[in-house]
C-alpha cells in the first residue's frame, strides 16, 4: 500500500509542473513509515539532491515541536523543493502568538533550510519552505537565473560579490529579507547585476525583513516591488532602477530610503511626510498617500498590527494581522492600480491579482487521506478512497 500511495502522490505532484518528463519525487525527513524506500527516501537533503536529476522534486518534512530538523545543501542542478509551509495549527508559546488554524498540512516545524545556489541551479523553485535562507555561491562566474521563491519564510542573501542574477520571482512570502551588500573586495570588477526581479505580495516584517541593494560596480535594473508590506524597517538602496507600486511603507521615526535617485514610487501608502521625501520628489513618482497612521495607536490600515490583542487574547495570526482593516475609512483600500490597467486594487500583500495566503502552504496538489478496506487485496476488486487538496 505504501508504494501505491507514493505513486499516486507522485503523479499528482508532477501535474503541477510544466515539464513532467523523467521527473521523480524524493523525500527527506519522512517519518510516517519506518521502512525507507530505495530511491525515494534519503537521510539528508544533500543526498537527495545528489541522487536527483535536473527538474526532480524533493519534499522536506517537518519534525516535532521539540526536535525541529535542519536541512542544508548546495544545489548544482534545477530542483523543485517543496515543504509544508509555516504558522499553522500550533500555538507558539515562545512568541505568544497564535497561528492559522483549520488548515490542512503536516504537524511540527522546521528549524532552518540553508541552500547555496551554484552553477547549474538556474530554474530552481522553492514552495512552502519555512526558515529558508537562499544564498549564491559568490566564487562562481555563472549566471543563476529564473529562480522562484513562493509561499516561504525566506531570507535571500545574493552575496556581496554575486554575479548575474536575472528573472527572479519572490511571491507570497512572509518575513522576507533581501540582502546584496557592498562588494567585500574593493577591487572587485565583475558583473554583479540583478535584473528583472519581481517581488510581489510579500510581507517584510519588523525584526525579520530588510532590503540592502548596492549598485557598484554594475548595478540593478528592472526590480518591481508590487503589493508588498514594509513594516517598521529601514531600507538601503544605492541609485537603483527600482519601482515600488501598491506597497504599504512604514518607516521608523520618519527615516527614508538612502540613495534612491532612480527609484520610482507609484500608488503607495506611507506614514512619512512629503518633506524632503524621495517618495514624493523622485521623478516619475506619483499618486502616493502620505502621513498615514500605519503602526501607531489608532492604526487605520491593518486588521491587527501592531496591537494584536484583546486583553490577554491574541486576535490574529502573525501574517493575518496584516489584512486590511474593514472598520472606518481605510486609505489603503483601492488605492493601488493593477499594472498595465486602470483597475484599482488594495495596497499591501493582500491586494492585487496574487494575494498573500496565510501559512505558506504550497499550492501543490498533495494527498492528505488514503483509506483501504484492508492492507492486502482479497479479490480482483479492491476499492480505495483518497482525498487531494491543492491549497490554492
Amino acid at each position: 500500500m505504501k508504494n501505491i500511495k507514493i505513486y499516486l502522490a507522485f503523479v499528482v505532484l508532477l501535474g503541477s509542473f510544466i515539464s513532467v518528463s523523467a521527473q521523480t519525487l524524493k523525500r527527506v525527513g519522512f517519518t510516517a513509515s519506518t521502512v525507507r524506500l530505495t530511491n525515494i527516501d534519503f537521510p539528508t537533503l544533500q543526498a537527495a539532491h545528489d541522487a536527483a536529476s535536473a527538474g526532480d522534486t524533493i519534499q522536506i518534512y517537518p519534525g516535532t515541536q521539540t526536535s525541529l530538523p535542519t536541512y542544508s545543501a548546495t544545489f548544482t542542478k534545477r530542483i523543485i523543493l517543496i515543504s509544508s509551509g509555516y504558522l499553522y495549527n500550533t500555538y507558539n508559546t515562545a512568541t505568544n502568538e497564535i497561528s492559522n488554524t483549520g488548515l490542512q498540512s503536516l504537524s511540527g516545524g522546521i528549524s532552518s533550510v540553508q541552500i547555496i545556489l551554484s552553477s547549474g541551479s538556474s530554474g530552481t523553485c522553492f514552495y512552502g519552505v519555512n526558515s529558508l535562507n537562499v544564498s549564491v555561491n559568490t566564487a562562481i562566474s555563472d549566471s543563476i537565473n529564473n529562480i522562484i521563491v513562493s509561499r516561504s519564510n525566506a531570507t535571500i542573501q545574493v552575496g556581496a560579490n554575486s554575479n548575474v542574477l536575472n528573472n527572479w520571482l519572490i511571491t507570497q512570502c512572509y518575513g522576507v529579507s533581501i540582502n546584496q551588500g557592498a562588494p567585500s573586495n574593493t577591487s572587485f570588477s565583475g558583473n554583479r547585476s540583478l535584473t528583472n526581479w519581481r517581488i510581489e505580495n510579500c510581507i517584510f516584517q519588523s525584526s525579520f525583513g530588510y532590503i540592502t541593494l548596492f549598485q557598484s560596480p554594475v548595478g540593478i535594473s528592472s526590480l518591481l516591488f508590487l503589493n508588498c508590506n514594509f513594516n517598521n524597517i529601514q531600507t538601503a538602496l544605492s541609485n537603483q532602477s527600482v519601482v515600488f507600486q501598491n506597497c504599504i511603507l512604514e518607516y521608523p521615526s520618519n527615516t527614508y530610503y538612502s540613495g534612491t535617485a532612480n527609484t520610482i514610487y507609484v500608488n503607495n501608502i506611507t506614514n512619512t511626510s512629503k518633506l524632503n521625501n524621495p517618495i514624493f520628489t523622485n521623478p516619475g513618482s506619483a499618486n502616493n498617500i502620505f502621513d498615514v497612521n500605519i503602526g501607531g495607536t489608532g492604526n487605520v490600515v491593518f486588521l491587527g498590527y501592531p496591537n494584536n490583542t484583546s486583553g490577554t487574547t491574541i486576535l490574529n495570526s502573525p501574517d493575518a494581522r496584516f489584512k486590511l482593516s474593514t472598520s472606518g475609512v481605510n486609505p489603503a483600500k483601492n488605492a493601488g492600480i493593477i499594472p498595465g490597467t486602470t483597475t484599482p486594487t488594495d495596497c499591501g500583500a493582500y491586494g492585487g491579482t496574487n494575494p498573500y495566503r496565510e501559512s505558506g502552504i504550497p499550492a501543490v496538489p498533495a494527498f492528505y487521506r488514503f483509506n483501504s478496506p484492508s492492507p492486502t487485496a482479497t479479490g480482483t476488486s479492491y476499492p480505495v478512497t483518497f482525498s487531494v487538496r491543492s491549497n490554492n
